[in-house]
């Protein structure tokens, strides 16, 4: 009897730390469609599956596009009584629900699992976006919180973390109980990814952690973003240690490529399987077609997820175009060791090695301000190169043949090449 009572209990501890091993649930940086609009006509069900459909019909599933991230203030909608009004859904335990305005398949106690099944049907998965803290209601109205004894109005600061919440006190009796409840009822769900705003700056180590062992004790696998702020690199190893991803800069509508760059290289060595750092990449209106490529070639070589919040329907063709390449996927599956070798006024280069061969992959970018192309010489000894090789260009499809001692693309004014470097080759 001992024995089969220690057999179940070690099983029990084998399952939990299955559970709570994270880091396993990435097996590549992913990328994320997130709905960023927080204003409460604009962040729909309606909305949400027009962007939806346009991935489905141009096949951006297949090419890495796997998330779709429901934006901010889901919960929040017009009061029909009266429009000026914001109406919250909450439900008697303090957990905010989705509007029923808003998200009509949301009704009758259904709440966000005809969505999330309507998703997973199209083999995509479904994130939300939340604000550390408790609805500003349920304090009022002194919410039960689920599995406690305690009250949403005994966890709570009256400092605000939005114009709905306040925030939590992590020390308080009931609080981590709360972020437990939320996170289970979330489960119920079978939400696959949650993006929380208001953990990075400053920096929030004990409720970062409370959302770790809030997920950890679920019993679903959800993926963990911090987003809005950027994380401070002296928490480099907390952060990668609880999060599956955290932002570290974002990009504006000026170009300013460079000094992302110069941000996300002091990153690299805590960007490992199933936890990355990463990018916010808000809008692409206004950057020409190079600008674009040089992003996206950025975001493959530094193997940076892609959060992306924009109107898809701007995405055209053309720009979907971009990602088609089956090297590009495979640099961000398999590449290893990826760095920042050169960055000045005219220039960046990076590379990195691949996890299966000998192959190495190579990013150029042209940074001059000349407003024209650029012959960038590299030599092959600084890639770790001895001899020849042969060089692919990814974006390119082509074979540019046998190269010896130093390769020189030339690069369009604030363009990219991407290229993969074959040392061990056969003629």
């Amino acid at each position: 009897m001992k024995k089969i009572l220690f057999a179940v209990f070690l099983l029990g501890v084998m399952s939990l730390h299955a559970q709570s091993d994270f880091h396993q649930w990435l097996s590549a940086p992913p990328m994320v469609w997130s709905n960023t609009s927080n204003e409460i006509t604009d962040n729909t069900e309606f909305d949400i599956k027009k962007g939806v459909d346009f991935i489905a019909a141009n096949n951006l599933l297949d090419l890495g596009w796997k998330y779709v991230v429901v934006g901010e203030r889901w919960y929040a909608g017009k009061n029909p009584q009266n429009p000026a009004e914001i109406k919250y859904s909450i439900d008697k335990n303090g957990r905010f629900l989705p509007s029923e305005t808003r998200f009509p398949t949301s009704i009758d106690s259904v709440q966000f699992k005809a969505f999330s099944y309507y998703l997973h049907e199209k083999g995509l998965k479904f994130g939300l976006r939340i604000t550390r803290g408790v609805p500003i209601e349920a304090v009022h109205k002194k919410s039960p919180i689920a599995g406690s004894e305690h009250c949403v109005s005994q966890i709570h600061s009256w400092h605000k973390t939005s114009e709905d919440t306040y925030a939590i006190l992590p020390d308080k009796p009931g609080a981590q109980e709360y972020y437990n409840s939320v996170f289970k009822l979330y489960a119920g769900w079978a939400v696959d990814f949650v993006q929380i705003e208001g953990l990075l700056e400053p920096y929030q180590e004990k409720e970062i952690e409370m959302f770790r062992q809030a997920i950890d004790s679920c019993g679903r696998k959800i993926i963990l973003c911090l987003s809005s702020g950027s994380a401070p690199v002296a928490d480099a190893e907390h952060v990668s240690s609880h999060a599956n991803l955290w932002n570290v800069g974002t990009r504006s509508k000026d170009y300013h490529l460079a000094d992302l760059m110069e941000v996300y290289s002091r990153w690299i060595p805590f960007s490992k399987q199933g936890t990355y750092p990463y990018i916010t990449t808000s809008e692409i209106d206004g950057l020409f077609d190079d600008e674009i490529l040089s992003l996206i070639t950025f975001h493959y070589i530094s193997k940076s997820p892609w959060i992306m919040g924009l109107d898809l329907s701007r995405f055209d063709k053309e720009k979907i175009a971009l990602f088609k390449s089956d090297y590009s996927r495979e640099i961000l599956k398999y590449s290893k060791d990826n760095k920042q070798i050169r960055l000045d006024e005219q220039a960046a280069i990076w590379v990195a090695g691949d996890s299966r061969s000998s192959i190495k992959y190579l990013a150029v970018f042209n940074l001059s301000s000349d407003n024209s192309p650029a012959k960038i010489a590299i030599d092959l000894k600084d890639l770790g190169v001895s001899g020849s090789c042969k060089i692919i260009d990814v974006w390119k499809g082509k074979d540019l043949g046998i190269i010896s001692k130093q390769f020189t693309p030339e690069i369009n004014y604030h363009g990219a090449g991407l290229y993969k470097v074959i040392s061990d080759y056969r003629f």
